[in-house]
């Protein structure tokens, strides 16, 4: 009788966080797996594990993460995907998570409209750049005017991100993290935004750095990068910088629309304070 082997993998975890372009492919067979299904991260997880080689087995997963995990760690699910799907290790590192490519892995979770359209939940830190109690903090800043030199910049330019979908509960438990739904992953790169995007971007980053000048810092007329609170406590004084809500929803619906070949007004619903992506869509 013959015996038929199974197909080799389509990738090597080591190639996938080593170059750009075998990256892309990656996050493109997951989606295409995801596509208007909505798997768990558990599904999407076993399924990495048959299209690439060297990603770490359930129990490895279970020794790193589950056993010794503080369920309320709000970067538990972000570690669960670093290691599951990219084989990096938490780690207390202020570099990129992908580091020869550059690239953060992020998580956002999209809420459910009355309308049933979606939008992010959320805004994205990207990481803490000061404190209000000590105003020289915030010197490298006040000292580059342009946010393209910034060394913030480098953790802003390039993410993955993957958008779950908000259940509106609290998780109790490792597995009902796991079962949580997810609805798309995106690479993105800040570069390639449509023009007005990035100047809207950089004035923003002005606008912050002239509050830091005044002593006034606060989110005032930023649209989509904007500094806030980021910490425990009141009174702490730490700020971060982040992208707006408004700013991950138009992300998402922009590589959507690439998805469906579609323009991006085809993709959105926009109102004076909002905007969301399309029931269809997402």
């Amino acid at each position: 009788m013959e015996i038929i082997s199974e197909p080799e993998s389509l990738f090597k975890i080591n190639d996938v966080i080593t170059n750009e372009a075998i990256l892309n492919n990656y996050i493109q067979e997951l989606n295409k797996y995801n596509i208007n299904k909505n798997k768990t991260i558990n599904e999407l997880i076993i399924y990495a594990r048959h299209i690439c080689d060297g990603l770490p087995n359930e129990k490895e997963l279970f020794i790193l993460l589950h056993s010794n995990n503080n369920i309320n760690d709000k970067g538990l699910f972000g570690k669960i995907i670093e290691y599951s799907l990219f084989c990096q290790k938490p780690n207390c590192s202020s570099s990129a998570d992908l580091v020869s490519l550059g690239y953060d892995i992020k998580s956002c979770a999209f809420k459910t409209l009355q309308n049933n359209d979606k939008n992010a939940k959320e805004r994205l830190t990207i990481t803490n750049c000061g404190n209000t109690n000590n105003y020289d903090s915030f010197k490298h800043i006040c000292d580059n005017d342009n946010f393209s030199q910034s060394k913030y910049y480098i953790k802003s330019k390039n993410f993955i991100l993957f958008v779950r979908n908000h259940d509106k509960i609290k998780f109790k438990t490792f597995d009902e993290i796991l079962n949580q739904t997810m609805l798309f992953i995106g690479c993105f790169n800040i570069e390639t935004l449509p023009l007005e995007m990035k100047n809207i971007v950089k004035d923003d980053y002005n606008k912050i750095r002239q509050s830091i000048i005044e002593k006034r810092v606060s989110q005032k007329g930023q649209q989509y990068l904007h500094i806030h609170p980021h910490g425990m406590g009141h009174g702490s004084g730490t700020r971060a910088l982040g992208f707006t809500g408004k700013f991950i929803t138009m992300i998402v619906a922009l590589q959507i629309a690439r998805l469906y070949n579609k323009q991006i007004e085809d993709i959105i619903n926009k109102t004076s304070k909002s905007i969301s992506i399309k029931k269809e869509y997402l």
